[in-house]
């Protein structure tokens, strides 16, 4: 009020009665199709934080379709309250990015590779990679990996994940390069064969979304919210299915797709426009 902010977005709700509006925005709820990956304390916060959010704020922001189908599991009120936009992600530009000869040296990379660029959290599904990687037996690619090494659900998530690579040495083919810079991330994202997303669960594809503002092509698990991510250099598979994945990292391996760089700068103008478009409307109701 004193710095005459009239409203807050993608933060919390202000209260039913404060002057400022206010318009939450939840990621996802993965514990409504995972719940087995929640304690019953965690998924009752979850579900509260939602119905909180449905009675003190203006609207609430969500990330994607399949999201707006979970919030209706969880309360139709909040469901009718939500709308959904695409959130607009960044890259760097080309003339701010690594070549490729800077990337293998600081890496060791020595083949060509896919780059998967997902946290070390249970949902995100990192074996079905693994077990494609196996499967295959010999390649001619790696797979680098970066993310956070830790999920406080799991605390032995990451332990079954090296001991899986080195009972069936996949430390040739895998390589587990830890957090890294963001110029480095989109300069791997650059030089990759293509961006995998193995995962059981997403709010929306952000490195997906990144992928195709660098001009790489990506493998997708099936699920909803991928499926709304329209590229037509984006590949499907089953989440579950080792061998389809595998297929596709085959077919994928020699194939040179050269795509046109999507501009920074309009995606960013179009998101600002629709969003402030959506929150002023709900603001005026």
């Amino acid at each position: 009020i004193k710095n005459n902010v009239n409203i807050i977005s993608h933060y919390t709700y202000c209260g039913n009665k404060s002057r400022i509006k206010s318009f939450p925005w939840f990621p996802d709820f993965q514990h409504i199709n995972f719940p087995e990956n929640f304690s019953y304390k965690n998924k009752f916060l979850r579900n509260l934080n939602v119905k909180l959010s449905e009675k003190n704020s203006n609207g609430i922001i969500l990330s994607s379709k399949a999201v707006k189908k979970d919030i209706y599991k969880i309360s139709k009120t909040a469901y009718r309250k939500s709308f959904v936009i695409h959130h607009a992600n960044r890259v760097l530009e080309k003339k701010n990015l690594y070549n490729l000869s800077v990337l293998k040296k600081k890496y060791k990379i020595k083949k060509k590779y896919f780059l998967l660029p997902n946290h070390y959290w249970i949902h995100k599904n990192h074996f079905v990679v693994l077990k494609a990687l196996k499967y295959l037996s010999k390649t001619n690619f790696e797979i680098l990996s970066t993310g956070f090494q830790h999920d406080h659900r799991d605390r032995n998530h990451m332990k079954r994940i090296k001991n899986f690579i080195k009972e069936n040495n996949l430390n040739n083919n895998y390589k587990i390069l830890d957090l890294v810079p963001f110029k480095d991330l989109c300069s791997l994202m650059r030089y990759s064969i293509a961006v995998i997303n193995p995962s059981f669960s997403e709010g929306w594809g952000n490195s997906a979304d990144q992928a195709r503002l660098l001009g790489r092509p990506c493998i997708l698990s099936k699920i909803p919210a991928h499926q709304e991510f329209k590229y037509k250099h984006a590949y499907y598979f089953n989440p579950k299915n080792y061998k389809e994945l595998a297929n596709l990292l085959k077919n994928l391996e020699n194939k040179k797709i050269l795509i046109k760089k999507t501009n920074n700068e309009i995606e960013g103008k179009n998101y600002a426009d629709r969003y402030l478009k959506i929150i002023l409307n709900t603001s005026n109701r």
